[in-house]
C-alpha cells in the first residue's frame, strides 16, 4: 500500500514538473510576443484625444469653481472625463471606415462633444454638479 502511495505521489511531482515546464514555456513565448509588439496610437487618435483634453482645459479654467467640496458650482471632473473619453471613443470607433480610415481629430471631437451636450438634462447636472 505504502508503494502505491509513493507511486501516486512521484506521479504528481512528475505532473508538477511538467506543468510548471509548460507554464515557463508559454510564459516565455508570451513575453517574446510582446516584446516584438511595437503598436502605437495612431497620430490621429491620440491627436483627437490630446484635442479633447486641451478643450476640456480651457472649460476648467472659464468655470473656475473654487475648489471646494461642499461648492455647488463645482463640477465633479472625475465623473466627466470619463463619459467624454467614452463618448469620444465610441464615436471614433463609429465612424465608416474603421479602423482602416482614421477620422479627422477637430471633427471627431467637436462631434462627441455634441453627443455629450446632448446627453439627458438630468444625467448632465448630476455629472457636473451644479
Amino acid at each position: 500500500d505504502e508503494d502505491g502511495e509513493d507511486d501516486t505521489l512521484d506521479d504528481l511531482q512528475d505532473l508538477h514538473k511538467k506543468s510548471s515546464s509548460v507554464f515557463a514555456t508559454l510564459t516565455k513565448q508570451f513575453e517574446q510576443a510582446t516584446e516584438g509588439c511595437t503598436s502605437q496610437v495612431p497620430l490621429k487618435i491620440s491627436a483627437a484625444f490630446e484635442t479633447l483634453d486641451t478643450r476640456i482645459g480651457v472649460c476648467k479654467k472659464e468655470i473656475g469653481s473654487t475648489g471646494l467640496k461642499n461648492d455647488p458650482r463645482r463640477v465633479k471632473w472625475e465623473k466627466v472625463y470619463p463619459s467624454l473619453y467614452s463618448i469620444l471613443t465610441t464615436t471614433i470607433i463609429s465612424q465608416p471606415g474603421w479602423p482602416f480610415l482614421l477620422p479627422n481629430p477637430d471633427k471627431i471631437v467637436d462631434k462627441a462633444m455634441e453627443k455629450f451636450s446632448k446627453l439627458n438634462t438630468d444625467l448632465l447636472e448630476s455629472l457636473l454638479h451644479r
